[in-house]
């Protein structure tokens, strides 16, 4: 038997629990309760856990990880009994609050249950979900989480009647509770042609033979150490060896980067996290094992090597940095994987979740769109906040004027025209020669001027070639073309 301490909520935070309350009064059954990752769902859900033991009902928690498991426990502020593997099983009946794991439970007898808590709800449809909730007979339902959203488009609103949104990814920006990342891409992005899918999702087998290139790999490690250098960082990998390879990769260059993955002990997994937490390691490398649940919110940066087609997993990757700290002044996002230009948001996008939820089309997020130095903006952006780049103004005659500006006094920016990605694509797809012969024709327009290319729509277009071209000429002669 354990339990912590009653909630002290934030004003967002008792509003949306009103609102559950008041949907469970009105007769709903059912209620999603959404809210963006780091806005508190868990002291959200402790503090409906105890206002139900209060009216004495018994309540019932389950997630599908030990970790969720734990967190949840925590935080209930009641006495709570515990089902997970090797638990005490005497009492549980008898416990005013359960918290279980998916898989245990579903091989014990179900404890008395009046109310349903499922964590990380967007889950919610898969079939393991679907015995547990059959099994918990009239009790209602209530889900969390903060991206009502599934691969298969299928609706959350077939589980869930009613929905509450606690609050949006800018106002919690706005008040102080979230950090606003800076979110960058790099002009060499993995190959996904060909890749197929699997459950709506890219085939990891596939991903690793495309993503865990030397190549690709060290493009990771110079984008970190030219920009989040001494960061505390996690990195989201597609596979156990994919995320070695990168811990030698960082290690190679002085940086301590530890691994992380779900086949690991349980000691394993706790040293490696409390390692980044003590700082006595830099960089985190997991395989999906901190996507949900974790929270340290000393992280700074998110390192995207992993490509999905998941818009939930999206947000919660990089919603692992957005929690502030003391002392923290920010946090960045590099995206290696081209995640947020498939996916056409950014971390902050107005997504109505609400209407996602069930069912309902709503016009996409405007989109976004990548600067030349590789920031990526919202699709309306004229001026970078970054680097000052001013874009053109569709409709108007010709670009407005643009001037080789300074990012961080390091490097200088320029553009490659249309033209110059053209020459280069054409002869890499007609390899009629070796590639190498084009690249140096590139680098010979460009060698007057000195200066790092910036890419043109097409050349974002076709930047697997044109990338591919780009980052072998600064490989063979360690400068851009």
């Amino acid at each position: 038997m354990r339990h912590g301490s009653p909630c002290i909520l934030r004003d967002y935070q008792a509003r949306a629990v009103d609102g559950v309350l008041g949907k469970l009064e009105d007769g709903a059954r059912s209620v999603c309760l959404i809210a963006p990752t780091g806005a508190g769902k868990t002291a959200m859900g402790a503090a409906l856990v105890q206002d139900f033991v209060r009216r004495g009902l018994r309540v019932l928690w389950v997630a599908h990880r030990i970790e969720l498991v734990e967190q949840a426990v925590a935080r209930m502020g009641v006495p709570t009994g515990v089902i997970v593997a090797g638990a005490c099983r005497i009492g549980i009946d008898k416990m005013p609050c359960v918290v279980a794991s998916l898989q245990t439970l579903a091989r014990r007898e179900m404890p008395p249950v009046d109310v349903l808590f499922i964590d990380e709800a967007h889950h919610v449809l898969a079939a393991s979900y679907g015995r547990c909730i059959k099994r918990a007979g009239n009790a209602r339902l209530i889900g969390m989480t903060a991206t009502p959203t599934r691969l298969d488009g299928k609706p959350l609103g077939s589980v869930f009647a009613e929905a509450v949104s606690a609050a949006t990814v800018v106002e919690l920006i706005d008040e102080g509770h979230l950090v606003k990342p800076r979110v960058f891409t790099t002009p060499i992005e993995p190959d996904l042609r060909g890749v197929t899918k699997t459950g709506g999702d890219f085939s990891s087998e596939q991903l690793d033979t495309v993503v865990n290139t030397a190549t690709l790999r060290g493009d990771i490690v110079r984008h970190w150490q030219e920009s989040s250098a001494g960061r505390p960082t996690v990195l989201f990998a597609v596979s156990i060896e994919h995320s070695k390879a990168l811990v030698q990769d960082f290690a190679a260059v002085g940086v301590r980067a530890v691994h992380v993955d779900g086949a690991m002990s349980r000691t394993a997994r706790i040293e490696a996290l409390q390692a980044v937490r003590t700082g006595n390691a830099t960089v985190l490398c997991n395989v999906g094992i901190v996507t949900e649940g974790y929270d340290d919110p000393a992280l700074e940066t998110c390192v995207l090597a992993r490509p999905t087609a998941s818009l939930s997993l999206l947000l919660q990757m990089v919603g692992r940095v957005m929690r502030p700290a003391p002392g923290k002044t920010g946090a960045l996002c590099l995206d290696h994987a081209g995640n947020f230009a498939r996916h056409g948001v950014l971390p902050w996008s107005d997504i109505d979740w609400v209407a996602k939820m069930q069912g309902v089309n709503k016009p996409k997020p405007p989109g976004v769109r990548t600067c030349p130095c590789m920031a990526i903006l919202p699709a309306g952006t004229q001026v970078c906040p970054v680097c000052g780049h001013v874009f053109e103004v569709p409709g108007k005659r010709g670009p407005l004027e643009r001037k080789p500006v300074e990012v961080d006094n390091t490097v200088r920016l320029t553009e490659i025209t249309d033209e110059d990605a053209l020459l280069v694509n054409a002869h890499l797809e007609r390899r009629s020669k070796p590639a190498s012969t084009y690249i140096t024709k590139l680098a010979e327009r460009f060698a007057a001027k000195k200066t790092k290319p910036a890419f043109t729509p097409y050349v974002r277009a076709a930047r697997g070639a044109i990338g591919v071209a780009f980052y072998k000429f600064r490989q063979d002669t360690g400068k851009w073309p």
